[in-house]
């Protein structure tokens, strides 16, 4: 073998780096995935016996994950999300979602019909997966609270939507990068 194989590695195709005698290259989310906590959390989430705040009602994921798990870990959530009929708060504030994850919880959140309070705030959310969250708004009418403050947000569509579901009633709060300061933030759109 090459003597300098380790000073090479981060170059270096799994095959080749099982050929040096190095373990493949992992995933950093497959540990927390592989986990027997984390894979009877997402049962007990998806069969709605999770014990969460206020009688399971209230899902604050950074009670159960950590806010940097990644998107594999957060898609698998959303995932059970789909079948849960419990959970009526699902907050997801500082999770990094991004983009990624802001299509994935549309998706989540046009099937499950529980959730009716839903914190995306903080998220580095962008105008594609503000597209998706206003198609979800289309479809799911169970949702009666969204907050996506402290996004990068410039979508007109997401807020013109936000804006006829404010005035059915329910209550939609977003807001651009010019808006100062957090929780200031926290303003209905006008």
């Amino acid at each position: 073998l090459f003597p300098y194989t380790t000073l090479f590695r981060s170059h270096m195709s799994d095959d080749e780096s099982k050929l040096a005698g190095r373990r493949p290259k992992r995933c950093p989310e497959s540990r927390t995935l592989e986990s027997p906590a984390f894979k009877d959390f997402i049962e007990r989430l998806a069969n709605n016996t999770l014990d969460c705040d206020a009688g399971g009602k209230v899902l604050r994921l950074k009670r159960f994950i950590k806010s940097n798990a990644g998107p594999l870990v957060i898609n698998a959530v959303l995932d059970a999300l789909k079948t849960n009929t419990k959970i009526e708060y699902l907050n997801l504030n500082e999770n990094n979602l991004g983009t990624p994850g802001a299509l994935h919880i549309a998706e989540a959140l046009k099937v499950n019909k529980g959730i009716t309070e839903c914190d995306l705030s903080l998220n580095y959310i962008g105008d594609e997966g503000a597209k998706a969250i206003a198609a979800m708004l289309d479809v799911n009418k169970t949702l009666t609270s969204l907050t996506i403050s402290g996004n990068e947000i410039q979508d007109a569509e997401l807020r013109k939507k936000c804006r006829s579901r404010k005035a059915s009633g329910a209550a939609f709060y977003a807001k651009g990068p010019s808006v100062e300061g957090y929780p200031s933030c926290l303003k209905p759109i006008n």
